[in-house]
C-alpha cells in the first residue's frame, strides 16, 4: 500500500454494534450522546473531503444529495431514499432500505439506531449547510427499513 492510498478500517456489524453498545452501556445517555455527536461528526467529514466545494444554490445542494445517494449502498449504507425535502419548512425526511445493521430488534432506539441517525445528519447537513436535529424515526420489528425526518432552520 502506498502512502497516499486511503487505509480503511473493516468492522462486522457485530464487531461495531459491541463498541457502540459499551459505549451505552458503560455511560448511559452520555454514552449515547457520544456516540451521535461522533456519528454526526463523522457523516459531515466523509461527504466535505468528497465534495469540498459544496453549491451554495439549495437546489443544487439537493441534486448533488440525491447523486451521491445513489452511491450510500455500495459502501454499505443500505439504499437511500430521500422521500422528501421541504427547504420552506425545514424538514428533510430519508428511507434507508436494507439498513446497515440488520433488521430491528424491537427498539428503535439502539446504539446502532443512533449512530446511524447521527451519520446521516452529518451527511444531508453537510450538502444542505445546515445543522440537521432528528424530528422522529421509524423501524418495524424485524425490518431492514429505517425512516428518520430531520427538521433545519
Amino acid at each position: 500500500m502506498s502512502d497516499d492510498s486511503p487505509r480503511f478500517v473493516r468492522f462486522t456489524p457485530e464487531g461495531f454494534n459491541t463498541f457502540l453498545n459499551v459505549l451505552h452501556e458503560t455511560y448511559g445517555s452520555a454514552g449515547n450522546a457520544m456516540i451521535y455527536n461522533m456519528a454526526e461528526k463523522y457523516g459531515k467529514t466523509l461527504i466535505l473531503t468528497h465534495v469540498p466545494n459544496m453549491p451554495d444554490d439549495p437546489q443544487a445542494q439537493i441534486a448533488t444529495l440525491k447523486m451521491y445517494a445513489e452511491r450510500f449502498g455500495p459502501l454499505g449504507w443500505g439504499v437511500l431514499t430521500l422521500e422528501d425535502i421541504d427547504l420552506e419548512k425545514g424538514r428533510i425526511r430519508v428511507l434507508i432500505e436494507d439498513r446497515p445493521f440488520g433488521p430491528s430488534k424491537g427498539s428503535d432506539d439502539t446504539p446502532s439506531d443512533i449512530f446511524t441517525r447521527g451519520v446521516m445528519a452529518g451527511i444531508l447537513g453537510a450538502f444542505l449547510k445546515k445543522e440537521l436535529s432528528v424530528e422522529k424515526w421509524d423501524s418495524t420489528v424485524g425490518s431492514t427499513n429505517y425512516r428518520i425526518e430531520y427538521k433545519f432552520s
